[in-house]
């Protein structure tokens, strides 16, 4: 059996991951319908297959859910926009990933090497 690695913070439970029946899974099947595809014509506005938007709002739906309690928004509301949605898991994103930067490099002394003879 395989899985997706896609770990949600539901406020009601514990993180946990998720795998095959889930929206990113969705999300991944309805991509795979059309192998012909690039990713510019699937994800064209105007001509976006129907169940990639369908499984992309599901996967906005359980987004919402999972971190709308946590986020500054209060409550179980949904995002009011897509962008307060990916600027809250880009500042999440980089909470997470701050501590794995390296540190301030620090600046090497130059010095002046004497030729030996």
């Amino acid at each position: 059996m395989k899985h997706s690695c896609f770990a949600i913070a539901d406020s009601r439970k514990n993180p946990r991951f998720i795998g095959s029946n889930t929206p990113p899974q969705a999300v991944l099947t309805a991509r795979a319908a059309y192998p012909a595809s690039t990713l510019a014509d699937l994800y064209d506005p105007l001509s976006m297959p129907a169940p990639l938007a369908a499984a992309h709002a599901a996967l906005d739906r359980a987004v919402d859910r999972a971190y709308a309690v946590a986020s500054a928004l209060k409550g179980s509301a949904p995002f009011p926009t897509d962008r307060a949605r990916v600027e809250h898991l880009f500042a999440l994103y980089e909470r997470l990933t701050a501590p794995l930067l390296p540190t301030k490099a620090r600046r090497q002394r130059k010095t002046s090497a004497k030729p030996t003879m």
